[in-house]
């Protein structure tokens, strides 16, 4: 990105509290960033989003103040409380709880980041647009032709439209996204 050289000049600008990921301050280094993470440069007032490229590479899009509020969250399970409170497990670590249980894991959620609330639901059904975050055809996005849950231990497969040419691909590679969630 350019804004420091050496490993000093990014220990200060984290000391100076200046980098924000999914709104929070990040003073350590050595903290991970993941996929869909938010990033915020305060003194610069720039906000980007991390994805990963077809190359397998990860790549920063620049994206507005409005946007940088909102973050793409992945269900990847789900558990009931007592009181029937349903919490929902999100792919980056975070939980959530909701009170109707409308959601299923590999759906994706858009989270509000300054309270922590659901503010859209996007669910994985045919038709909907996918980004895909592993194997072979990893950062590619098309859109749902079919669905195949399996029984036992197969694993379930999800086809997916890119462009002209179909591809199958493990459903726990998809991750739903709006139309132009990632158009570079």
């Amino acid at each position: 990105m350019g804004y420091a050289n050496t490993a000093r000049e990014v220990r200060k600008i984290l000391r100076d509290e200046e980098i924000l990921i999914d709104n929070r301050v990040i003073k350590n280094p050595k903290f991970p960033v993941g996929v869909m993470d938010i990033i915020n440069i305060k003194s610069k007032n720039e906000y980007f989003i991390l994805f990963i490229n077809s190359n397998n590479k990860y790549q920063l899009k620049k994206i507005n103040n409005e946007e940088s509020k909102l973050k793409l969250c992945k269900i990847i399970n789900k558990k009931t409380l007592k009181k029937r409170i349903t919490q929902l497990n999100l792919y980056d670590g975070r939980n959530v709880l909701v009170e109707k249980d409308n959601y299923k894991p590999g759906d994706t959620i858009i989270l509000d980041l300054k309270n922590n609330k659901i503010n859209s639901h996007l669910k994985l059904e045919k038709n909907a647009f996918v980004y895909i975050i592993g194997g072979k055809y990893i950062g590619s996005i098309g859109r749902v032709e079919n669905i195949t849950e399996r029984k036992g231990l197969q694993v379930a497969k999800i086809l997916i439209k890119i462009g002209e040419k179909n591809i199958e691909t493990l459903k726990e590679y998809a991750f739903v996204v709006d139309k132009d969630t990632l158009k570079v």
